[in-house]
């Protein structure tokens, strides 16, 4: 969808990842983010569904997330934590 220069790679939960560089996709990503936060926070999130369109409408890729909420992770450590990002992040 985006050029490959758009994206920096790094590593995060010990997954490589590609991070957009690009101001106004940062910042539509991180203003739909704190819209949903409250939702998150009181577990009303079910799903989450990406959908990327082409110039002309056209869906040319669509992605849902089944969203569970954690409530309490004391019983886990950080490494266990870690390890369960890394998971998720290679399965998408």
């Amino acid at each position: 969808v985006y050029p490959e220069e758009m994206f920096l790679s790094v590593k995060r939960f010990n997954v490589p990842v590609h991070v957009s560089r690009h101001p106004e996709v940062n910042s539509y990503i991180k203003e739909s983010l704190d819209a949903a936060k409250t939702w998150f926070e009181k577990g009303e999130v079910k799903k989450i569904v990406l959908h990327i369109e082409d110039r002309e409408g056209q869906p040319i890729e669509r992605h849902i997330f089944d969203i569970k909420v954690i409530k309490s992770i004391v019983d886990e450590s950080l490494d266990s934590i870690v390890r369960r990002f890394g998971d998720f992040f290679l399965n998408i």
